[in-house]
């Protein structure tokens, strides 16, 4: 059956055809990723961590994030985070073709395959997506139109709500120490998880992280990999805060690329290596089915406690469905939602 919505892969194989000319940032900007190439040709990046000491990773360990509070009209602050570092600097459109400048400290240094280079140097070759609420997306200054503009509204049977005061949550505590008699969110998750028939559970929390859960499952016909990303809620109560969910939202872009088993495969060994441990069975097992003759499923489940079901509106209710439907057009499940009532 013929369609007339344009399929996208999460690739640089959407970026084929030429994007507009922008002059001025598009508005709602909301998430940033790494290039492709990142993900296919990995490098080794050394940094000077906030203390002053020195420190070494794989640029795919560090989180490159927007800094919403530094948007203006032709600039974009931006975040590079890793154990030990938060270093900003800025994309500029007035820079044009050098998108990114920094201080000229050069505290984090790409060793690339040619002479090592400084972060914001390694951009402009290897320039990152931006991504708007609504999916549009830019690359320099080139701005790519959100692949589906008429998404329908996010279906609320996929948003499951879970009585987190009974469950003893701190709907504000992602992880770490909590109040006696109470659990963190990953906590709770990773109990709930072990009681479960998943084959395997990974936890991979942390910066560069896949998700911060794992799960894979064999079905009858194909094995289920499922990723749950976590967010802590901004305030006691749940209800419609959009900005609760951004950070959700831009892990559940960056993971649909994770339906490529290659490139899964890679950043379960790397995550691996950087200590990332099973609850429940190894990585070699867990490899071999991956990259066995069975076909997979990603499912991306977002959990945020702060959201209320009740309370989903167009705000909401339109940006998980953008989401959703940029990850579903990425051969993708659609997405789950855990909230609260």
């Amino acid at each position: 059956m013929a369609s007339e919505r344009t399929p996208h892969t999460n690739s640089g194989l959407d970026h084929l055809a030429t994007g507009d000319e922008i002059t001025s940032i598009p508005e709602n900007v909301a998430y940033l990723d790494w290039n492709e190439s990142t993900y296919t040709s990995p490098c080794t990046v050394a940094y000077e961590r906030d203390d002053g000491t020195a420190a070494e990773c794989q640029l795919l360990d560090m989180d490159l994030v927007v800094d919403r509070e530094q948007i203006g009209n032709d600039s974009v602050g931006i975040k590079v985070i890793a154990e030990g570092i938060l270093y900003p600097f800025n994309f500029s459109l007035e820079r044009n073709p050098v998108f990114f400048e920094g201080d000229g400290n050069e505290r984090v240094v790409v060793q690339g395959p040619d002479a090592p280079t400084s972060i914001e140097v390694y951009l402009n070759h290897h320039l990152p997506t931006f991504y708007t609420a609504d999916c549009g997306s830019f690359e320099g200054s080139n701005f790519f139109d959100p692949p589906n503009t008429n998404v329908t509204p996010f279906d609320a049977t996929r948003i499951e709500t879970v009585d987190w005061l009974t469950e003893g949550v701190n709907i504000q505590r992602e992880f770490g120490i909590t109040s006696p008699g109470q659990r963190s969110i990953h906590t709770y998750l990773r109990d709930r998880l072990l009681i479960s028939d998943a084959q395997f559970i990974l936890y991979d929390h942390g910066t560069g992280e896949l998700a911060d859960f794992i799960t894979l499952s064999t079905r009858a016909d194909d094995i289920l990999v499922t990723l749950f990303h976590c967010k802590g809620s901004s305030a006691p109560q749940p209800g419609e805060r959009v900005a609760d969910l951004y950070e959700l939202c831009g892990q559940a872009i960056k993971s649909a690329k994770w339906i490529n088993r290659r490139l899964m495969a890679d950043g379960l060994n790397r995550r691996s290596a950087r200590g990332s441990a099973f609850l429940r069975g190894t990585l070699e097992e867990f490899l071999l089915l991956l990259t066995g003759d069975l076909p997979h499923s990603l499912q991306i489940t977002l959990i945020q406690p702060g959201l209320r079901k009740a309370s989903v509106g167009p705000q909401a209710g339109n940006l998980l469905a953008s989401v959703d439907d940029f990850v579903h057009g990425g051969r993708c499940a659609r997405i789950k939602v855990i909230a609260s009532a």
